[in-house]
């Protein structure tokens, strides 16, 4: 099956963001040229393995299988282009990949600076994704490739995302209280002159494309256990 190479791209800046998470929590991880697998739990909302290159099959495999035997079979896989056929994985979630090309654009967000805004920041992101501890360490603050966007109303953070910077792609992710449209204004002022990659389903799927995305590709989120 030939895959565009925009959604390898998006899938690569997904990979580069759980990088930057990961190494920010301390969680040791190995990445190769076709996935990047925890070497240890995952925080919250992000899988033990995750594809970023179409046609490695059997370096994805040892991969899950080594996370299995890890975890005592609870893994989660993300499955970025439909590739991974195994009766012990069930599928949790299917999603596409998205991207727009670059825009000149301006944005009245802003860049979270200090460990208290990243607080509120979460706190308000966490009200449709809850966590139960601190998942954004605040070293990840001082990030060159990373920002947490927000919008302020009255002085309180109503909206957000995460954009991350990668090579030929800015990312977009952990949308709350805005519509795509908005955030990926947002998120190309960060990344300026950068194509704005994600993946979205659903409602918000739809909003991407009414913003100009394309639909690159798809993707699932696999699990094994309970």
């Amino acid at each position: 099956m030939e895959v565009d190479p925009r959604a390898e791209l998006a899938a690569r800046n997904n990979a580069d963001l759980y990088a930057l998470v990961f190494d920010a929590r301390g969680v040791p991880f190995l990445r190769t040229g076709s996935h990047l697998a925890a070497m240890d739990r995952p925080p919250p909302h992000y899988a033990d393995v995750t594809v970023q290159r179409a046609g490695a099959l059997a370096a994805v495999a040892a991969a899950v299988d080594a996370a299995m035997a890890r975890s005592r079979g609870h893994v989660s896989v993300k499955d970025s282009f439909l590739e991974i056929d195994r009766p012990d994985l069930r599928c949790l979630f299917t999603a596409s990949w998205t991207w727009r090309a670059p825009r000149v654009v301006s944005s009245g967000w802003e860049r979270v600076r200090t460990p208290e805004d990243l607080a509120a920041w979460e706190a308000a992101w966490a009200i449709t994704s809850p966590v139960s501890d601190q998942l954004f360490p605040d070293a990840l603050l001082a990030c060159s490739e990373m920002a947490f966007l927000a919008r302020r109303q009255a002085g309180a953070i109503v909206a957000g995302c995460i954009a991350n910077l990668s090579d030929g792609a800015v990312g977009l992710s952990n949308v709350f209280g805005a519509d795509i449209a908005e955030a990926a204004d947002a998120v190309s002022a960060f990344g300026s002159g950068q194509p704005v990659v994600g993946y979205e389903a659903g409602d918000a799927l739809d909003q991407a494309l009414a913003a100009g995305f394309m639909r690159v590709g798809d993707l699932r989120v696999l699990l094994a256990g309970a």
